[in-house]
């Protein structure tokens, strides 16, 4: 049968659907009609029609939006089978249709029902309770737009329209504009101190009288913009901080923002944050700041403050010199020469002093070795007033030993078959404050010779009673007054080549490495004796013959197990050979010094 082409629903709804169906007399009564419903074009589960049956039903239309609902079977009359179904109206469903879709269990054929066309009722949405809105507006004449957006989010169903209502009708001053899809804007232009007290009201009303409408209102109060805040300048180098206090007349509405103009240029302030300003400044900059307080209706008069940077006198302290109980401060140039004393603050291992001086540079004295000291120069700065410098970290130095001698093969001078020349540069630091270095020790393979030290900065010391054509490892450390002895030098290989070579000095290392270099095609033999155990020693030569290294070792003695050599000596196998190409030997220290004659 057909139904009904539209029509209207609240909140609750429910309409019954009818359809021929042919029954079995030998299925009669398991199986009844069957039907489904179908919301615009999704299909519902399979109802029964059989009486008193309920089948729940949820159609997805997509989006996360679903039809819901019960069917009732209402049973099977003179051949037609029927059910109602009940659901929730809801503004979703507003637009929609609903049509029954019957099956014949006996043809197979399905007859649908003509369309229901849903036409939800709805109140607009969303009702305000509460006191009027206030609203605040400028002295001067301007434009005040008010917005009843907020009681038609949803317009509901016939569609609302909004009307605005004054509360005096003789606020003639006060009429306004009313625009917008549902009239939800109302502009008063220009607005005017006699709107004071007036109550302005909007109303959404769909006209349908079974609806419920919504209202707002808005008192208008007449205020202005704030008033100036009070603007602080202090310098906190390297920071020049601004801060203002808030205006003491708000303009009746809250202070919302403030105005922000640093040297002309504008700059955010972000509500919430503190009211004050930093910026990075160097001496002799030109600064100016201005600010003013915002709310709602605009932006009030403002303050301003500024200035020259002064020029400070000492702007970084700097450590020209330091020694274990002192440290020598200076400061970094300015065109500013402070007019009276300087001062100087000083901290480190608990101590705080002071010490006062009538130039720079200024020596502290007295200081603990190896401490670290805050030092902070305090001078009278451009513009009259005393000022600080920037905190800087010194350090005294450490106590140690005398430094290491600096050796290599070049401070061997004038050789001979049996002696050769030391020259190299003196040692200035004895590791210890108001102590001298008063010699030198010279190790001939690991031998000692102790040499005084001579005056200026230079040192030369001749080593004879050497044997000729052996190799020597020197190495030389420096000797404080006090006998404390410093590292020794990096070791060199000292040898004289045989007749009709020059000689040179040799790079090595320690004794048992190669230790000696020459002309190519010469031959220099160095050859190290050692004692592995009680009964047994061992002999290891290394020399240079035709552009190659050969190296031997010969054991006398019984073998003994647990005999291990040290990791930095050569592995020189028994009766054997190593053999390496000048040009592929990679000892660091190896050096040719020396040529044919």
């Amino acid at each position: 049968m057909s139904l009904p082409s539209a029509i209207f629903l609240f909140s609750l709804a429910s309409y019954s659907c009818y359809g021929a169906v042919t029954i079995s007399p030998s299925s009669f009564p398991a199986v009844l009609g069957s039907a489904r419903v179908l919301y615009n074009q999704f299909r519902s589960v399979v109802i029964e029609a059989g009486l008193g049956l309920f089948t729940p039903i949820s159609i997805s239309i997509g989006g996360g939006e679903k039809f819901d609902g019960i069917a009732e079977g209402l049973g099977i009359q003179n051949l037609i089978a029927s059910f109602q179904l009940a659901f929730n109206a809801t503004s979703n469903y507003n637009g929609s249709s609903l049509r029954c879709q019957f099956l014949d269990s006996a043809t197979r054929n399905i007859t649908t029902s003509n369309s229901l066309l849903l036409r939800v009722l709805s109140p607009p949405c969303c009702n305000v309770s509460g006191p009027p809105i206030k609203r605040t507006t400028i002295d001067q004449p301007s434009v005040l737009q008010l917005n009843c957006s907020g009681i038609i989010d949803q317009r509901g169903y016939p569609p609302a329209i909004i009307t605005w209502t004054l509360s005096s009708p003789t606020s003639s001053n006060c009429d306004g504009v009313q625009s917008g899809n549902a009239n939800q804007l109302y502009t008063i232009s220009p607005i005017s101190r006699n709107c004071t007290n007036v109550t302005i009201t909007c109303v959404a009303d769909t006209g349908d009288s079974r609806l419920s409408i919504t209202r707002q209102s808005f008192d208008l109060i007449i205020r202005s913009p704030p008033g100036n805040p009070v603007c602080i300048y202090d310098l906190n180098r390297p920071l020049a901080v601004f801060s203002w206090s808030e205006p003491k007349d708000s303009g009746g509405f809250p202070v919302t923002d403030y105005s922000l103009y640093i040297n002309g240029s504008y700059s955010e302030w972000k509500e919430g944050s503190s009211l004050n300003y930093s910026m990075q400044v160097k001496d002799g900059n030109q600064v100016e700041f201005r600010v003013s307080a915002v709310n709602l209706l605009g932006s009030g008069s403002s303050c301003k403050v500024g200035g020259t940077i002064p020029t400070r006198s000492c702007i970084l302290p700097t450590q020209s010199a330091a020694s274990r109980s002192s440290i020598t401060i200076n400061c970094s140039s300015s065109a500013y020469i402070a007019r009276n004393v300087y001062v100087v603050y000083y901290s480190g291992n608990g101590t705080n002093a002071m010490m006062s001086a009538m130039s720079l540079p200024v020596t502290i004295s007295n200081l603990i070795p190896d401490t670290k000291y805050v030092v902070t120069v305090e001078a009278e700065n451009s513009a009259g007033y005393r000022e600080n410098s920037t905190g800087v970290a010194m350090r005294t130095k450490a106590p140690g030993f005398p430094d290491r001698v600096s050796l290599t093969n070049s401070n061997v001078k004038e050789m001979s078959s049996t002696s050769f020349t030391l020259e190299f540069l003196s040692v200035t630091d004895s590791g210890k404050d108001n102590v001298a270095v008063t010699k030198y020790r010279i190790y001939i393979d690991n031998s000692s010779r102790n040499f005084e030290a001579q005056a200026g900065n230079t040192q030369r010391f001749v080593i004879d009673g050497l044997i000729t054509g052996k190799a020597y490892v020197v190495q030389v450390a420096a000797v404080n007054e006090i006998g404390e002895e410093g590292e020794k030098s990096f070791p060199i290989a000292v040898a004289k080549c045989e007749e009709g070579v020059s000689s040179g000095a040799l790079a090595g290392s320690v004794i048992g490495s190669l230790l000696m270099g020459a002309a190519i095609g010469v031959v220099v033999t160095y050859v190290v004796t050692r004692r592995l155990t009680k009964n047994q020693t061992q002999q290891e030569s290394v020399e240079m013959k035709d552009s190659r290294l050969y190296a031997e070792s010969h054991r006398k003695g019984p073998p003994k197990t647990d005999d291990i050599q040290m990791a930095t000596e050569p592995a020189y196998e028994d009766a054997g050979e190593l053999r390496v190409s000048q040009r592929e030997h990679k000892n660091p220290a190896y050096a040719t010094s020396g040529s044919a004659n």
